[in-house]
């Protein structure tokens, strides 16, 4: 499965907003006449005031995730009901978070300014406020085939692990900088993918892994599938899986093996990108 990562896939090349004629509804190509989008020092300045907010208080990120990925105390806010403006959310977070007219002003505009640009990667605009570009109704699990940022794939294995793997924790610089919005790719290059074969390994390394015998790899690659890329695996996917595992080639001792397997599974595009 880890062949599966195409060196086209993980390039360094940016890819570009999608034109009106390919956007789905809920959302716009366009910026306004007069407005330009910040991106730089200008824009970091204005997402620090939310951040402080949104992470340092626990009824923002608590409730709603860190990743604003909803728990059972708050929603989800990626592609959010209130998200269809900047202004709408703005009202909506003024209005009523965490309880009415408690967060208000440029306390609203800050957590607005980091939900919107930060949790949903649409571009701030220089007149305060921010423009929606559609990414179509993004839900868990589902492949827009956009290589996943060094933070994003840090904060998959404290959901699915609850540590980070040390290769991984030291190795931030080899992923390049952070992208300012989402139509742009990270830069994943050949050092970065070997960080993240290491970091599989030495994640799966201390799962219990299942014997070599079909019955068993089918029932792992499933929950591997289920755990990893949030989606069932395919008839297809399971039968990669299980034969990785069992491909008579592979000179690794028994655990070695199912470890190599799980990790494959960690490396691969439904894992990587989202």
């Amino acid at each position: 499965m880890s062949s599966a990562v195409s060196s086209s896939r993980s390039s360094a090349s940016s890819i570009a907003p999608p034109s009106s004629s390919s956007m789905p509804s809920g959302g716009t190509s366009s910026i306004p006449s007069g407005v330009k989008v910040i991106e730089g020092v200008e824009l970091n300045i204005r997402l620090l005031a939310g951040q402080k907010i949104y992470t340092g208080n626990e009824n923002c990120k608590i409730c709603h995730g860190e990743n604003g990925q909803g728990t059972t105390l708050g929603t989800r806010l990626v592609n959010c009901a209130s998200c269809s403006s900047w202004d709408k959310l703005q009202k909506v977070i003024s209005d009523t978070m965490p309880t009415p007219n408690t967060c208000t002003g440029e306390c609203a505009n800050a957590v607005t300014d980091w939900v919107w640009s930060k949790i949903n990667g649409w571009p701030l605009t220089s007149d305060g406020k921010g423009i929606r570009l559609a990414t179509g109704d993004k839900k868990l699990g589902d492949d827009t085939q956009r290589i996943k940022s060094y933070e994003s794939i840090v904060a998959d294995y404290k959901r699915l692990f609850g540590k980070v793997p040390a290769s991984l924790a030291a190795s931030g610089s080899t992923f390049g900088s952070p992208v300012a919005y989402w139509y742009k790719n990270p830069e994943v290059g050949a050092v970065a993918l070997n960080v993240l074969l290491n970091a599989a390994v030495e994640a799966c390394g201390d799962e219990v892994m299942p014997n070599l015998v079909r019955a068993e790899l089918e029932a792992s690659c499933n929950t591997w599938a289920t755990r990893f890329w949030l989606r069932p695996a395919t008839a297809e996917e399971r039968e990669s899986c299980v034969m990785t595992a069992l491909d008579s080639a592979v000179n690794l001792p028994v655990k070695q093996r199912a470890i190599f397997t799980c990790a494959s599974m960690l490396i691969s595009l439904p894992a990587l990108t989202f």
